[in-house]
């Protein structure tokens, strides 16, 4: 999360009602949020409309961009050895 408050690309939120919502933004600054239903309503996700903006509500949990290219790492640093 930016020291503004917005979401950088990739965090992920966990709002009051249970759902993950992650912030995706693409090559010509439009915003995404990708959702995570929870068990209790399906377990579905889905990507929302694209957005100008970005809003966030309920509390940060991590940035998924960030733990994904530390994966990729890995998985590129393990094939070479």
């Amino acid at each position: 999360m930016s020291a503004n408050g917005k979401p950088n690309d990739g965090d992920v939120y966990l709002d009051k009602d249970g759902y993950m919502v992650g912030y995706l933004k693409n090559v010509n600054g439009c915003w995404y949020r990708l959702y995570l239903g929870p068990e209790s309503k399906g377990n579905n996700m889905w990507l929302g409309d694209p957005s100008p903006e970005q809003y966030t509500s309920g509390q940060y949990v991590m940035n998924v961009k960030e733990l994904l290219n530390s994966v990729r790492k890995e998985l590129q640093d393990e094939s070479s050895s």
